[in-house]
């Protein structure tokens, strides 16, 4: 499996006023590149968008599903065909009869019992990085982009340009450099997860530039 995840929460709802373009295409490509996929019962329509294309061309090597009850995970194995890991879509919802792990929005939220735990990371938002953890191999980061913030901050736009390298290339390689298990991005196009397939691994002397930009950004959704 790709440590990328297709995240879809805009196959089905606008996502700061834009859905996805061609949603098959883009589990088309996400598919040759191995990539897990992670929906919800939230993203309005994006669940039966992903269960159509998995019936018509083979489901995705690993789905990611996301709610707060059993009734609703029910609901979505129908719609999707099967679910691989079931997330809580808030921490005081978890449940480990049900769930595999927790979508944390608060570092308070208890994560004791979760074999998975989804944080925000990015270079705008850092905070998780100091909640420690068993083992990196049990937490998926997503919002890696700060719901477009990145791509508005003059210091980033600097360093894009100083180091030759592009801000979604600064974002996946500073997200990487602590070995999640997984990555969840959110495209608007084929050719946006193009673009982040085919992102250049990024220098470790990039990295303490990067570190100095932490606003600890709170978001409680997001790419």
């Amino acid at each position: 499996m790709s440590v990328l995840i297709l995240g879809t929460a805009n196959f089905g709802v606008e996502y700061k006023g834009r859905k996805v373009q061609d949603p098959h295409g883009v589990l088309g490509l996400a598919a040759v590149a191995g990539m897990a996929v992670e929906t919800a019962r939230a993203y309005g329509v994006a669940e039966r968008i992903v269960g159509e294309w998995g019936e018509s061309n083979g489901y995705p090597s690993l789905i990611i599903g996301k709610g707060n009850s059993l009734f609703e995970k029910r609901l979505s194995e129908r719609i999707l065909g099967k679910i691989d890991i079931y997330l809580a879509h808030s921490g005081e919802c978890f449940d480990p009869s049900i769930h595999d792990g927790l979508s944390a929005y608060e570092r308070t939220d208890d994560d004791s019992d979760a074999k998975i735990v989804e944080v925000p990371l990015s270079i705008l938002d850092q905070r998780w990085m100091s909640v420690p953890t068993t083992s990196p191999s049990r937490r998926l980061v997503r919002s890696i982009f700060a719901r477009g913030a990145v791509f508005e901050r003059p210091a980033l736009k600097r360093i894009a340009a100083d180091t030759g390298f592009s801000i979604v290339e600064l974002c996946l390689g500073f997200v990487r450099h602590h070995k999640p298990a997984g990555i969840v991005v959110g495209v608007d196009s084929v050719a946006q997860l193009d673009e982040i397939m085919a992102a250049r691994p990024l220098p470790a002397e990039v990295l303490p530039e990067l570190a100095k930009l932490d606003e600890r950004l709170d978001l409680r959704a997001g790419r």
